[in-house]
């Protein structure tokens, strides 16, 4: 019987080292997640621990996480800065805090990205939202016109790199989180239709989601490219919820590789009850039995609007507490 390496013929690749070859290639081929994390507050968010951002067990690099935040004024510094004014010393005007953030981002991901990776952007605020917005609008800007953002803060307003066509880099998603007092009085999906006007509609997924002491509210939206609205998600978690990190787990669970272990799976299971409504003539289709206080199903519907669906799931925690999410998801023509 001829053994598989005497077949080889002369000066050919021994098959081992074939294989070994087409692995690697496969690997290095892989598609990956980009995770860029911007944020400003002092970590009453912890859903970033549970990413994943190593090697799986056949070595292959699945997703990689950048985090940048915004660092608090250095005062020692601002004072050195105004006794230099006092003596005259002329100084060049900083770039803003959000500048330098998205520069670094920038960097980051088209120093890591291969084509057909997905560029994932987090939004998390608790102090300025308004400077956080800002640098992922930016960032967003420099990676879909493959261009650093400026460097000279008078030539920061005249930015407008465009779409660098094939050499752009896309971004799948862009996530925006608030907590605090931060706006306190605008409704989630307010903030998301403001967040989805603030960017391309080459972005597939935007999501939103605001954290209270007495409640945790989301509003994710899917488009195509044309900017045409394919699905939007609203959801309510009433009642003190010291664990926000469960609920952003589960809002981004289909779009960051987490931990497993700490991946929420109680929207998987059957609702406590669903009602649907196919078009405007249909009644309500109930599923289960709907519980006192529960939403009303009549109203108008949004324009485009095709159908829509409201699901109830209660559940228990780790920790054994009772908890509560309802679900309204509407599908567009």
């Amino acid at each position: 019987m001829v053994s598989r390496a005497t077949a080889q013929p002369r000066g050919s690749t021994p098959l081992a080292l074939v294989d070994h070859l087409v692995m690697n290639v496969g690997h290095a081929e892989e598609p990956k997640n980009i995770i860029v994390w911007l944020r400003d507050n002092l970590g009453l968010s912890y859903f970033w621990k549970f990413f994943i951002d190593q090697e799986d067990e056949e070595g292959r690099i699945r997703q990689i996480v950048h985090r940048q935040e915004f660092n608090p004024v250095n005062q020692r510094e601002t004072l050195v800065k105004r006794l230099g004014r006092r003596v005259g010393i002329q100084q060049q005007p900083e770039l803003p805090t959000y500048v330098t953030a998205a520069a670094k981002a920038y960097e980051y991901v088209r120093k890591y990205y291969n084509e057909g990776d997905s560029v994932i952007l987090l939004a998390d605020s608790d102090v300025s939202p308004d400077a956080v917005i800002a640098a992922t609008e930016l960032l967003v800007k420099c990676l879909l016109g493959n261009k650093a953002p400026p460097e000279r803060l008078e030539d920061l307003p005249h930015f407008e790199p465009g779409d660098a066509g094939r050499g752009r880099i896309p971004v799948k998603c862009v996530a925006f989180g608030v907590a605090g007092f931060n706006y306190q009085d605008q409704d989630v999906t307010i903030l998301n239709e403001t967040i989805l006007a603030k960017f391309p509609a080459s972005i597939e997924h935007v999501i939103c989601w605001k954290c209270k002491d007495e409640s945790f509210s989301s509003c994710s939206t899917v488009r195509q490219p044309t900017g045409h609205i394919k699905t939007k998600e609203v959801c309510f978690c009433p009642g003190d919820y010291p664990r926000w990190y469960d609920l952003q787990i589960h809002l981004t669970k289909r779009l960051i590789q987490y931990m497993p272990n700490y991946v929420p799976t109680w929207d998987e299971g059957e609702p406590t009850w669903v009602q649907r409504r196919l078009d405007q003539s249909e009644d309500v289709t109930w599923f289960g039995q709907p519980t006192n206080g529960s939403v009303q199903s009549r109203g108008e519907r949004p324009v485009g609007v095709q159908s829509i669906e409201l699901r109830k799931y209660d559940w228990e925690n780790d920790s054994g507490r009772a908890r509560t999410c309802l679900v309204w998801k509407s599908f567009y023509d």
